[in-house]
């Protein structure tokens, strides 16, 4: 009976921290439309990109991506791409787009919760 109780004991615990929520990851890195990702395959050529180019219409359409400095991109979610145009209109930076997002990332692809310019 006793061992029972332990395991029952054990068992919600085990319930209780698998329903805890994920640390959200912070990546940084340089915000760039999808679009124009395959063309900048460094994180340094990713550095020149122009912020017209990033809020063009067939730019926002497609949306937007965080190459990191190992050059891997974080594609952005819809909010992430709402936040991430948002980001670039309220801002007056030309190219160095670099920005801080939080979020869960799972499969290469961030469910965004926050995104800031650095």
């Amino acid at each position: 009976m006793r061992q029972m109780k332990r395991s029952l004991l054990a068992f919600a615990i085990l319930g209780l921290i698998s329903m805890a929520p994920l640390a959200a990851e912070t990546v940084e890195g340089i915000l760039i439309d999808n679009k124009s990702v395959g063309k900048m395959k460094t994180y340094e050529a990713a550095k020149s990109h122009m912020r017209s180019a990033a809020l063009a219409a067939n730019a926002k359409k497609g949306g937007y991506s965080i190459i990191k400095q190992d050059g891997s991109a974080v594609k952005l979610d819809d909010r992430g791409n709402m936040l991430a145009v948002a980001t670039l209109e309220a801002s007056d930076k030309q190219k160095d787009l670099r920005v801080a997002a939080e979020g869960d990332v799972s499969g290469g692809v961030m469910a965004t919760k926050e995104l800031r310019l650095l």
